[in-house]
């Protein structure tokens, strides 16, 4: 009943109660709030629901970077529960609370790594919001190659890699000035070598006698060579031939033989080999040139007969074709330029049709295979008792054949030269 006073009566079976509307108050009753339950779906479980209901007691907690989705469920402690709205925020994710009405789960799905708080908090049914709130610390670690150990790798790596290109640039410019230094030093090498080979002048025409045929074959290991053959003849056709070997090769090499060819020049019409060789000799030593020497052979073919002096070179291998028989005739005496007033000794030979005379370079028989064995220095012998019936030209031909086919791949490691001459 209601009555003039605004007052409300309601009547019951004990009596009555009355109400007056001005005095109803909104409820100042405002329920916590408790975590009930935590979800998640990891992918190191194929996707599987794991379900943590003892979320509540725990402050913290700490989740993998497979974890891709997450949820909480929380709950406000009053009777009237279905009234209660809800408010959450994520910090580490959003800042601001977010009011989800009545609902009382929240969902979140491909957080980034890292630390989050969250928390959540409740009002009654009259609209007053709880300042307690349920809160929850975790932390969401991330993939190995996303820690801190593995940053400092990459930047480590990064540090090694501009260190490895700064080394490679600075190696480049120092490869670049050493090649231009060496292409520099290659020129004035090769201008010496050049003002060398024009100082050698070896003879560019074979000397042309009625009764001989002449061939002559140089190969040298190096620009410069240390081999030398030279000829002279005179109006009553006379020729002295020389072929020589100075200690090693190359520029040192070829500044004996340059000397060779002015002794010979000088001294190759003198009428005794003996003192021709032994003028040699003496001039060598006297230029002070040790530990330089010159090998030399020299010998004399006038009509039919054969002059030889030898001085350290390999013997010259003699055909006689009225005996069909070789001989090796040895040098009678050291290189020259080492002892002074040694006296060579000349041998004389009687020349006949069809006889071959061979002079040689120790080139050819200390000439090495690919296992470094030498040739040897019976082959020469060897090969011309089979070709003693070519002519010079042929000769020579098959011994550079036979040098070439023993060294193989192997470079070549002096200066090989042949000279022969066979009389016709």
């Amino acid at each position: 009943m209601n009555t003039l006073t605004g007052k409300m009566y309601f009547g019951n079976d004990v009596g009555f109660n009355t109400f007056h509307p001005d005095s109803a108050k909104e409820s100042s009753n405002v329920p916590p709030i408790i975590i009930t339950k935590f979800t998640k779906y990891s992918d190191e479980n194929n996707g599987e629901q794991i379900i943590d209901r003892t979320i509540s007691a725990k402050n913290n907690f700490e989740l993998s970077y497979k974890d891709d989705i997450i949820s909480f469920e929380f709950a406000a402690l009053s009777f009237n529960e279905n009234k209660c709205e809800y408010s959450y925020k994520l910090e580490g994710f959003n800042n601001n609370w977010i009011n989800i009405g009545t609902k009382r789960e929240v969902t979140f799905t491909n957080l980034d790594p890292g630390n989050y708080d969250f928390k959540v908090k409740a009002c009654n049914e009259d609209g007053i919001w709880c300042e307690n709130f349920a809160s929850l610390q975790f932390y969401i670690s991330p993939p190995w190659w996303a820690t801190w150990w593995a940053y400092s790798f990459y930047i480590f790596c990064f540090v090694g890699i501009l260190v490895g290109l700064r080394r490679f640039e600075l190696t480049r410019r120092k490869e670049k000035e050493d090649r231009r230094i060496l292409e520099l030093a290659n020129e004035r090498k090769t201008k010496e070598l050049e003002q060398a080979r024009k100082l050698q002048l070896l003879p560019k025409e074979i000397p042309c006698l009625p009764n001989l045929d002449i061939a002559v074959h140089m190969k040298t290991a190096t620009e410069v060579g240390g081999d030398y053959y030279d000829f002279r003849k005179t109006e009553d056709d006379t020729l002295t031939a020389a072929l020589g070997d100075a200690t090693g090769h190359g520029m040192k090499a070829g500044m004996m033989v340059s000397i060779s060819k002015g002794l010979f020049q000088n001294l190759a019409e003198q009428p005794d080999l003996k003192y021709v060789i032994s003028q040699f000799n003496s001039s060598i030593i006297s230029m002070k040139l040790q530990p330089m020497f010159m090998s030399l052979t020299f010998i004399r073919i006038n009509n039919n007969q054969l002059q030889f002096v030898g001085a350290g070179m390999p013997p010259m291998l003699f055909y006689q074709s009225k005996t069909n028989s070789i001989k090796e005739i040895e040098s009678s005496g050291p290189p020259l330029g080492g002892f002074l007033n040694f006296d060579y000794n000349m041998c004389n030979y009687k020349l006949s049709s069809g006889d071959v005379i061979v002079l040689m370079s120790d080139g050819f028989a200390e000439r090495m295979n690919a296992s470094k064995k030498i040739f040897g220095w019976n082959k020469g012998r060897e090969l011309l008792a089979g070709i003693n019936g070519s002519t010079s030209d042929e000769i020579i031909k098959e011994f550079e054949k036979a040098s070439d086919e023993w060294g193989g791949i192997r470079p070549q490691d002096d200066d090989i030269t042949f000279l022969v001459m066979k009389v016709k």
